[in-house]
């Protein structure tokens, strides 16, 4: 299915964020294909200065019978909003869906699939991925219990600290849900060690990919010419159609309880990518 089909299968809500004072716009919204009854659900947040209509290819997981919600959030270079910010409202915005009534999320979702909120995934690019990360750590206080986590190019958040990795295990030691993190060997913006020293301080179970010839910014399909990234050896198509597929398997192993069993075939077809994991 092409990125033009998937637009007309997805739709376009407006969320109130009360905290922030404003209304996210331009969130989009893929209903789980293929199944009946109910589904679980992918919630997927954008990088720094991006938009959610950029990452709408990750729509195509809806295609595994798993609901995508691509939220969009208000972030630019004059007024950068925290990562903990941006985390209260993956948060936030999953409590409203779940506690809309059915008729006040739309007549587009008759007849769809119900959604799973005890069935949850994040994931992000960049900043969006740090921010995924972080709203494990405060799902509980929205009622709320994410069953994985996935990681694109995750940010060297704090890296230039002396006390980098104790800040690591603080903050992300005990984060319980299985975590994929995905990230290029072209990418100058979240270094390849950063990113090692990260997947070092996370709990079991643990994946990271490596996309030889990958950088940051094609995991969007796009390239920013506001970041200095660095020259990919992949396509921007290529490189994010690894991006979406990665994601998508991760996604269903953990939602399915296969994660034991099916982790080693990860990164199967892509001869691109280094697998390493602890289960």
């Amino acid at each position: 299915m092409r990125d033009e089909e998937l637009l007309s299968h997805g739709f376009t809500f407006c969320l109130d964020q009360p905290g922030r004072g404003r209304k996210f716009r331009k969130n989009l919204f893929f209903p789980a294909r293929g199944v009946e009854g109910s589904a679980p659900l992918l919630v997927f947040c954008h990088g720094f200065i991006t938009k959610t209509e950029l990452y709408r290819a990750y729509g195509r997981i809806s295609l595994e019978g798993v609901h995508v919600f691509l939220l969009d959030y208000p972030d630019n270079f004059a007024q950068p909003v925290p990562v903990a910010t941006v985390a209260e409202d993956i948060l936030s915005s999953v409590a409203q869906l779940r506690d809309l009534p059915p008729e006040e999320f739309g007549e587009r979702m008759e007849g769809e699939a119900e959604v799973e909120f005890d069935r949850l995934v994040l994931a992000g690019h960049s900043k969006g991925s740090a921010a995924s990360l972080e709203a494990c750590r405060l799902a509980a206080r929205y009622e709320l219990e994410p069953a994985g986590v996935v990681g694109l190019s995750p940010p060297a958040l704090f890296g230039h600290r002396p006390d980098y990795r104790d800040y690591l295990i603080e903050r992300f030691g005990r984060i319980k849900p299985p975590v994929l993190l995905i990230t290029g060997d072209r990418d100058p913006i979240t270094p390849l060690d950063g990113v090692r020293r990260l997947m070092e301080v996370l709990p079991p179970p643990k994946a990271l990919a490596v996309v030889r010839g990958a950088n940051h910014t094609f995991f969007s399909g796009w390239e920013n010419p506001m970041l200095r990234d660095g020259p990919a050896e992949l396509a921007p198509a290529e490189q994010l159609h690894i991006g979406v597929s990665l994601t998508g398997r991760f996604a269903c192993l953990v939602l399915e309880g296969r994660l034991g069993e099916g982790i080693g075939e990860l990164a199967r077809g892509f001869a691109e990518v280094e697998l390493a994991y602890e289960l």
